[in-house]
């Protein structure tokens, strides 16, 4: 019997199929990760928006280059009337928001930049609901993954110091700093479990034994535990239960929330103290009630959006208004830093485009025969993740960096996936007509 177009047997490699035209969406996206997020020096917000060059931002705008011209050269269709799934319609309203605003932000050059960045990334998105495959998008998170653990190694090899007081005892590699290596490991940290908790349900991709996935997942949480990145750290743990909940059901569900349920209190009970000493950090409370001073960000934000209501400032103008009034260098909440960008015109997309992600996601065909039960937990845990993370942190309401990069993956992989999972629908059942006589 041939297998199903679209089916699970179809997302496979097919045999005759090359390295390349197998991992080529895995390398585009883990390049543009590396290029916006893997720093070896540290750079002043400041010195940023004035639009400087030095060598690692060339390299950055190389590496975004080099994936833009494979996109126009290789992947690139000629266009016609098609249609697009929802969230993918919301990524380019949202895209389209974001290089207009360029024309209004105060930092022309720096904004301009980072809206070829935004265009490439949706190119790539693009190129994945076009012609690619659900299996595409498990080859990205396996290398992801790998790049993380790989990360992870080198930093316990070669330590990094610390680049001021508030990053002392905080664990990271390169120059990164530990929030986004918190990022990094959190979103590591749900892919392995994802993959660890799916078992041999059905999907595309690779599969590697279950001993593997089991080391991923300690290496990644290690590490994430390591950065002692708050924000990251309960992004992790909500967004691995979501995982496990969505691959979970009936009797197998209430074990699984009964056993997390004993195991979290007793382990809050023995460990409160520890607990307490992990997430303070060292800081005094004063510090800590305001977190580490984004309510005093926060607070000048609102009073730049009442200036500003409907368009907002224009992309990359959170960075340089924050960090001339409080020194800090973007919104630290992806609602605010969409918000004094775009403006609530611009968040209203935003937040169309994660909540129809959501919602598309979970409408996925659970059945096997589909094949798209690991795929619609990985997406789910992967934006809850990024929805709880951006309550401190920017980068999914931002550009060019791995929070967003993932955000946007998440919309082709739920774009594809329903395309896939029309495919391999059956047809409907026709009604026998009626004779007239």
């Amino acid at each position: 019997m041939s297998p199903v177009p679209g089916g699970p047997a179809a997302r496979g490699a097919a045999p005759a199929e090359g390295w390349w035209e197998r991992w080529w969406f895995a390398v585009c996206a883990v390049a543009l990760v590396v290029a916006s997020d893997y720093d070896w020096r540290t750079r002043p917000p400041g010195e940023a928006t004035s639009g400087s060059l030095d060598l690692a931002v060339l390299l950055e705008v190389a590496v975004y280059g080099a994936v833009g011209g494979y996109l126009v050269l290789a992947r690139a269709r000629p266009p016609r009337a098609v249609r697009l799934p929802l969230p993918v319609v919301l990524l380019l309203c949202y895209a389209l928001l974001l290089v207009l605003s360029v024309t209004y932000t105060p930092y022309v050059v720096y904004a301009a930049v980072r809206a070829v960045q935004m265009l490439v990334l949706v190119g790539l998105a693009l190129a994945l609901v076009r012609g690619g495959t659900t299996a595409h998008a498990h080859r990205f998170a396996h290398a992801f993954v790998v790049l993380v653990a790989l990360s992870i190694a080198y930093g316990v090899v070669v330590p990094s110091p610390a680049a001021n007081r508030l990053q002392e005892g905080r664990f990271t590699w390169l120059a990164i700093h530990p929030t986004v290596s918190g990022v990094l490991t959190g979103l590591a940290l749900v892919v392995a479990v994802t993959y660890l908790s799916g078992g041999r349900r059905p999907r595309g991709g690779p599969r590697w034994p279950t001993g593997v996935y089991v080391l991923l997942v300690l290496v990644a949480g290690g590490g994430l535990l390591a950065t002692q990145t708050r924000g990251a750290v309960l992004a992790g743990v909500i967004g691995s239960v979501v995982v496990v909940v969505v691959l979970q059901s009936g009797r197998t569900l209430v074990d699984t929330v009964l056993a997390a349920a004993v195991v979290g209190t007793g382990a809050v009970v023995a460990g409160s103290a520890v607990a307490a000493d992990y997430l303070a950090r060292g800081e005094d409370p004063a510090q800590l009630a305001t977190l580490n001073s984004r309510t005093m960000l926060w607070a000048v934000a609102f009073d730049a959006v009442r200036d500003q209501p409907l368009w907002g400032y224009g992309l990359t103008a959170a960075r340089g208004i924050f960090y001339d009034e409080t020194g800090l260098g973007g919104g630290h909440n992806a609602v605010v830093n969409v918000l004094v960008e775009l403006g609530g015109v611009g968040l209203a997309v935003w937040v169309a485009l994660v909540v129809v992600l959501v919602l598309r996601a979970r409408a996925l065909p659970r059945v096997p025969a589909a094949g798209l039960g690991v795929d619609r937990a990985l997406v789910l845990g992967v934006v809850t993740f990024l929805m709880v993370d951006g309550v401190v942190y920017e980068g999914a309401g931002s550009v060019a960096n791995v929070a967003v990069t993932w955000l946007v993956a998440c919309v082709a992989w739920v774009g594809t996936a329903e395309r896939e999972a029309a495919a391999s629908a059956p047809p409907p059942a026709r009604r026998p007509r009626v004779g007239a006589g």
